[in-house]
């Protein structure tokens, strides 16, 4: 009878080792998700700056060169065609 005791205190022991042992990885889970969550927010802030600083360089790149070196603008943009509200170009 004595084996039978303590089987059953081993069994029990082992399921609440294993009960916190779950816990134990799941609140490490939780964890790495919630950093995960974190820096996904923080990657695309960082992507939105970004394309906020790409926008800003092209509004200043255009007003650089209509304001301090018109000339180059003007060169470039001579030879384009302006069209009317209802003509249409196909290029191949």
């Amino acid at each position: 009878m004595k084996m039978g005791k303590l089987l059953n205190a081993t069994c029990i022991l082992l399921y609440a080792v294993s009960a916190v042992a779950a816990l134990l990885i799941v609140s490490k889970v939780v964890e790495v998700r919630s950093k995960c969550t974190q820096e996904k927010k923080r990657i695309s802030a960082l992507i939105s700056e970004i394309n906020d600083l790409k926008d800003e360089n092209t509004r200043l790149t255009v007003e650089y060169y209509s304001k301090v070196r018109p000339e180059l603008s003007d060169k470039g943009s001579s030879d384009l065609k302006t069209f009317g509200e209802d003509e249409v170009e196909y290029v191949k």
